[in-house]
């Protein structure tokens, strides 16, 4: 940073204008929220950081040896950044505008140092090359599925380019990225005073920048930072803009540096807490008032936030936590409900458990919104689950009625099972009721309740061998004449978990209907087509199930 800011005769007050950027970026919410969640973005300003930091020692070097070196270095640092992040594909676009501009308006020292503005894009395609020929074999889904704004851009239509432009000219100052995943939603960068400050600063470069190639080189980093954003969808992005980071701090300081009645060049006309100049009352308010802010913001907003929650995954620590202090027999055998217990959850609480993964033998089930499918290991067992993910009505009152203990820890809700399960289902079932030797249905419960549109089924399964494959339920309800009233295809829940002895309860809804009609039950394999069913120990691939409507409960 000093090496940016420094004017042609380098004074002490102008290192203290940089070590202020950086005290102030250190305690933005942007910055800091990126740097905790450790996503690999952050990496793309750290490198872009290095890379400027060595194009402007090159740039501003005596000596052709060490100029070389430098802008090498530069290419260096600008292609490793090209495999941190996908915003790191607008740095070309920093490296061509800035070099047309010297090209225009310093083109003397561009004579004099051709040879090392040469090797830092030659450098920087070279690095980068390996990643571009993998990119030309590869279908990039994420791109199309976000680059809405840059299609109809590219096809005459700019208004879409021109509404994330005002979007992101509001998120320094007036709401921020909507994201909860990637900010306080609505959070804006900075406070109102700093943001004053910052639009001010962004001013002031764009009017210095025809004569001054530092101000020049500012402005394109800033115009460079916020492109992926500009191009794409969910404008303003933090996270497509965090190559702006280096900077964040830069273009406020400055003018409280540069004003004479805030602060430093004058320090006579500002209020001085210390004997260093650029120590003043407005930037140490400003500090604490950030700081502050920040650690309302990081610590107790976004955490509490229900998404932010799912997204990243909280309960699931919070249930990880909590196992690694059982020492209780139970605890070996439990069963997580989480949002996606067939995709992150099963990785995440490996993760969450290491190294003592393999002290568990966890089931998985969930859902987003109300849970239809619990599954119960043979006891002594337990089952958690988070206390905003709720489960169905009758599967909770299941679960209450067969549970030694139901206790609640930090919003985690906790049945214990000590006793052998009383399974007592109304409607027995048929016999042959056992699906490919690993399923066999215990029996169901009917009910009616208002507004009496549908019918709701509770189904019971014992577990009689690990499933070979992912499994999933069907009941579909048929007229006389086979014809497809309703279905209701449910499971959700990893199978190739289960052990033998679990039990599987299974919350399924089918219309309540006037006419005579059957209802097929069965197992299936959602994996791949044609979705091949399990059969019975009679060879059939669905039990035919005379279910019984109760008369209506009110």
């Amino acid at each position: 940073m000093p090496r940016l800011v420094r004017p042609k005769a380098q004074t002490w007050r102008w290192i203290g204008l940089a070590v202020w950027a950086m005290a102030l970026t250190a305690v933005l919410f942007y910055p800091v929220f990126y740097s905790r969640l450790g996503l690999r973005a952050i990496s793309l300003p750290l490198l872009a950081g290095l890379m400027a930091y060595f194009w402007w020692r090159g740039w501003q070097s005596g000596t052709p040896r060490k100029a070389w070196l430098s802008f090498g270095l530069a290419g260096l640092f600008a292609g490793l950044a090209s495999y941190t992040y996908m915003a790191s594909r607008a740095l070309p676009f920093l490296w061509g505008f800035f070099y047309l501009y010297l090209l225009v308006r310093h083109h003397t020292a561009v004579r004099q140092k051709w040879r090392g503005l040469l090797l830092t894009p030659l450098i920087y395609a070279l690095v980068s090359l390996p990643l571009l020929l993998t990119l030309r074999t590869l279908t990039e889904t994420r791109i199309g599925e976000v680059d809405a704004p840059l299609r109809a851009f590219l096809a005459g239509d700019i208004w879409p380019v021109l509404a994330n432009l005002a979007a992101i000219g509001q998120a320094w100052g007036w709401q921020g990225d909507l994201l909860w995943r990637q900010n306080a939603a609505g959070l804006p960068v900075f406070g109102p005073l700093l943001a004053v400050l910052f639009y001010v600063g962004v001013a002031n470069a764009l009017w210095l920048a025809w004569r001054d190639e530092r101000y020049a080189f500012l402005v394109v980093w800033l115009g460079a930072s916020i492109l992926p954003s500009l191009m794409t969808i969910d404008a303003p992005s933090s996270i497509r803009m965090v190559t702006i980071l280096p900077l964040l701090g830069l273009f406020p300081t400055v003018v409280v540096h540069s004003t004479g009645w805030l602060s430093t060049v004058y320090p006579q006309l500002s209020t001085v807490l210390w004997k260093n100049p650029w120590i003043t009352l407005l930037t140490f308010v400003l500090l604490v008032f950030h700081g502050g802010r920040t650690a309302v913001y990081l610590f107790q907003t976004w955490p509490q936030n229900d998404e932010v929650r799912f997204v990243w995954q909280a309960d699931l620590a919070t249930m990880a936590d909590y196992l690694r202090q059982q020492t209780a027999p139970q605890s070996t055998h439990t069963t997580i409900v989480g949002w996606s217990p067939t995709t992150m959850d099963a990785p995440t609480m490996a993760l969450e458990l290491f190294p003592h993964a393999d002290r568990f033998a966890l089931r998985h089930v969930g859902q987003v919104g109300e849970v239809d499918t619990a599954v119960v290991p043979a006891p002594p067992s337990q089952l958690l689950h988070p206390s905003q993910l709720p489960l169905n009505f009758w599967l909770e009152q299941t679960l209450e009625t067969w549970a030694t203990a139901v206790d609640t820890t930090d919003n985690i809700v906790i049945y214990r099972f000590d006793q052998p399960l009383p399974i007592a289902p109304t409607f027995p079932a048929p016999p042959s009721a056992t699906f490919g030797g690993e399923l066999t249905l215990l029996g169901y419960d009917t009910y009616l309740v208002p507004p009496f549109e549908a019918l709701e089924i509770v189904t019971y399964w014992q577990v009689l061998a690990p499933p070979t494959a992912e499994r999933r339920f069907f009941m579909h309800m048929l007229d006389r004449n086979g014809e497809m009233l309703g279905q209701d295809d449910g499971l959700s829940a990893q199978a190739t978990d289960w052990q033998a002895g679990d039990i599987v309860v299974q919350f399924h809804t089918l219309p309540n209907v006037n006419i005579p009609f059957t209802v097929n039950l069965g197992v299936y394999d959602p994996s791949s087509p044609p979705y091949p069913r399990l059969l019975t120990d009679h060879g059939r691939d669905a039990l035919e199930l005379d279910l019984f409507v109760p008369p209506p409960e009110n």
